[in-house]
């Protein structure tokens, strides 16, 4: 190579870690790859100086951005290359003022089962609720019905005078209502999306994925293993071999095919594609568990080095989260099997899930809660979630043991509690362990991991997302019933509006409630679709959706981030909430141009058209069957919507947010559901005065690289005029268009309510 080419080389391969939530010191390599040397300039030294050292901003001041510049030379020549970073301010201090009782309940001849949390919950001095690990007494003798009290040790990390107690109530037993599901989602491949942007976003990754190099996504398993890496350039960004996330991206592309797979083109590509990956990951698993330096079953891009690290409290960013990495590949190997059929990913998954069970069961449960403590390190995205799904094809009682090894007291007690606990913990770090809580739930019917799912969800989206509906600002859930205070670069990460949708579609099937499909609408159409980028088949999304005043959306295409990977998936599962059904009963809940096949009753669903464009769906019935259409009534609406029948208005009932057409349907048969559009202003909580407008279900970004905020809000004088383009409005002088229209541009999705 020319030195030239040695220069950009090495810049590309330069690794200091996750840039967007830096809160210890960063290592800054001084030389390349192929042998440049490295010197260092930072545009705020005294936060981030030449060496990496970091001094974070004092708690309540934010945090700080800081550029640092690689400057590389080699033989005379010079290149320089800027990452861009966000420095944690540190966390507010605060006293505890009380601690709750840890209230516990158990069945008269079954106190072995007992389970007693090892966390208390703290009202703050400076308000809301933390969790605080506990170690508590040894519990007494509880045989007859009463109430028992046990005493704990102190939080340390808080040197709290206060004293823990544990309230512990046997009782006879008493019948518990547990909540069954009521509705089954249509397999992937019965559903087509037929247009609009989640066909262009659809389109554009499933050529994606088929330029994808697969040697270049098995590379770093096997230089773990010791194989030849057949020659293949390995990846970039949180995948290069340098790294301590390698492999993660490659979990999401196997999920990615499988989805591919289920779209139905081009089908037989994807399946060589899922072949030559799984095949490749089996052999890797072989030669690990034949090496002499992993253990049976181990599989991943690297050693178990960081696992080893992990048992003795080492901290990000000494590791960074192996068991977020080994979710990856637990899920894209289930996914494989599941939706493609390929049965050796199932017996991977196997093998590696004895591993985990091996693994952890030498660990003590005070040792496993202070792991998944841990800020980072100790992220394990949604574990339980796979290995209860492992479970639940492959019944061994190792897998269900593996899954309460998972079990986070100090999210899982306050959220069983419905006692918000979110401001200031990760967002994407704690979302996932929901969706695992609740498939915990669909495998052992113990309603504490159904609750804790489902007040997790009602505490998010009722006081901590946006107007998109994304969560957090820097990863983190922010104070409650506040987004206004907290508009920036780095709102919305989109790998935690990913798992917030899986949560909801899982937990619809339980409740039928039209509000989560309103929410499910919100964030996928405002946030999902909008994170994509439009250029081509890039393979590129956004890891934040920026909310600050004149923000513009980037798009990662060779980082390989944690947002890359999820945003692989997204795109390929549009269809996933639009319909659910009984025995008897077609539930509707999102209004998109799409066809299901509807196998069990012979019938196919076509909807055309469809909104946002055309503000109603029009739905085609083919074939003959007797059935209730439930159409959803979005929670957005202003007016009654209209229902015609082939032409004629027709009466209709209402249950639970949906309007009940009962009819003997025939083929032929058009339904139109009108569902007008409406402009309205929704203030943020914290601030009356800046809020979204809102278009429907549609928030309607406004076009301007300004920084101020735009006093475009809806005003009586002015309502926004429509344009000959479609979705585009002119108000105040400003073009309003969806949020996903503005991929390229600067704009403004929060706005102040007044006029120019």
């Amino acid at each position: 190579m020319d030195a030239s080419t040695i220069l950009r080389e090495d810049a590309k391969s330069i690794y200091i870690g996750n840039l967007y939530t830096v809160d210890a010191d960063l290592t800054l390599p001084a030389k390349g790859k192929n042998g440049s040397d490295i010197l260092w300039k930072s545009s705020r030294p005294h936060v981030v100086d030449i060496n990496g050292k970091v001094t974070r901003p004092h708690a309540g001041t934010g945090n700080r951005d800081v550029t640092l510049t690689a400057c590389l030379s080699y033989n005379g020549q010079t290149f320089e290359s800027s990452f861009f970073l966000t420095v944690l301010a540190r966390e507010l201090s605060w006293a505890a003022v009380r601690l709750l009782p840890t209230e516990i309940w158990a069945e008269a001849g079954k106190t072995n089962e007992l389970y007693l949390p090892g966390v208390v919950i703290a009202e703050k001095d400076s308000g809301g609720f933390a969790s605080l690990p506990v170690i508590w007494e040894k519990l007494p003798v509880m045989g007859a019905p009463g109430t028992y009290r046990v005493k704990g040790a102190p939080p340390l990390e808080k040197q709290l005078e206060l004293i823990p107690e544990a309230v512990i109530r046997i009782a006879e037993a008493k019948p518990e209502q547990r909540p069954e599901l009521r509705l089954t989602p249509f397999p992937l491949n019965k559903v087509r999306i037929e247009g609009g942007i989640f066909a262009e976003n659809k389109r554009r990754i499933l050529e994606f994925l088929l330029s994808v190099n697969d040697d270049s996504m098995l590379y770093n398993f096997r230089q773990a293993a010791g194989l030849d890496t057949k020659g293949a350039l390995p990846l970039t960004g949180w995948d290069d071999p340098e790294c301590l996330l390698k492999g993660h991206t490659t979990g999401h592309y196997l999920s990615a095919l499988a989805l591919a797979f289920c779209c139905g083109e081009n089908a037989e590509a994807y399946r060589r594609k899922i072949h030559y990956m799984v095949s490749g990951l089996a052999e890797c698993q072989r030669a690990m568990g034949g090496n002499g330096r992993c253990r049976e079953g181990f599989l991943s891009g690297y050693s178990e080095d960081q696992f080893d690290l992990l048992e003795q409290f080492v901290t990000y960013p000494k590791i960074w989260a192996p068991y977020y990495t080994l979710h990856k590949i637990f899920s894209g190997l289930l996914d494989c099997y599941e939706f493609a059929g390929e049965s050796e990913a199932l017996s991977i998954a196997e093998k590696l899930g004895l591993w985990v069970y091996n693994r952890l069961s030498a660990c003590g449960a005070e040792k496993r809660c202070k792991m998944w403590s841990m800020y980072i390190a100790g992220e394990y995205g949604g574990m339980n979630e796979a290995l209860a799904r492992l479970y639940r094809l492959s019944p061994k009682p190792e897998y269900l043991q593996a899954v309460r090894f998972f079990d986070n007291d100090l999210l899982f007690y306050p959220m069983e509690r419905n006692i918000d606990i979110l401001p200031g913990i990760h967002g994407n770090q704690h979302i996932p362990q929901m969706v695992g809580a609740l498939e915990m739930y669909a495998q052992t019917a113990e309603t504490r991991y159904y609750n804790a799912a489902l007040n997790f969800w009602n505490i998010t989206v009722q006081s901590h997302i946006y107007s998109i509906g994304g969560v957090g600002e820097g990863e983190m859930f922010r104070e409650p019933n506040r987004a206004a205070a907290f508009l920036t670069d780095q709102t919305a990460e989109s790998c935690a509006s990913y798992n917030m949708l899986k949560l909801t579609s899982r937990l619809f099937n339980y409740t039928a409630d039209s509000s989560m499909a309103d929410y499910y609408e919100r964030a996928l159409y405002n946030h999902i679709a909008a994170s994509h980028d439009q250029s081509g088949p890039t393979g590129g999304s956004t890891y934040f959706m920026p909310l600050s005043p004149g923000g513009r959306k980037g798009y990662d295409t060779d980082e390989n981030t944690c947002c890359h990977g999820t945003g692989l998936e997204s795109h390929l599962k549009y269809q996933e909430m639009i319909y659910r059904h009984t025995d008897d009963s077609l539930y509707i809940n999102l209004f998109t141009a799409s066809a299901l096949d509807w196998t069990e009753k012979g019938i196919r669903i076509i909807q055309r058209d469809g909104y946002p464009e055309g503000q109603a769906a029009d739905i085609v019935i083919e074939g003959d069957a007797p059935f209730r259409l439930r159409l959803r009534i979005p929670g957005w609406l202003n007016e009654a919507p209209r229902l015609l029948v082939n032409g004629l208005e027709t009466d209709y009932q209402t249950e639970k947010g949906y309007a009940v057409l009962d009819r003997d349907f025939k083929n032929g048969d058009n339904i139109r559901w009108e569902t007008p559009f409406s402009f309205r202003f929704e203030p943020s909580p914290d601030d009356k005065d800046i809020g979204s407008i809102m278009y429907g279900p549609l928030v309607m970004a406004a076009e301007s690289d300004e920084t101020d905020f735009l006093p475009i809000g809806l005003i009586e004088t002015e309502t926004p005029e429509k344009t000959p383009e479609p979705l585009t409005f002119v108000c105040g002088g400003y073009k309003l268009r969806p949020n996903y229209k503005l991929w390229d541009r600067p704009y403004h999705i929060y706005v102040r309510a007044g006029s120019k």
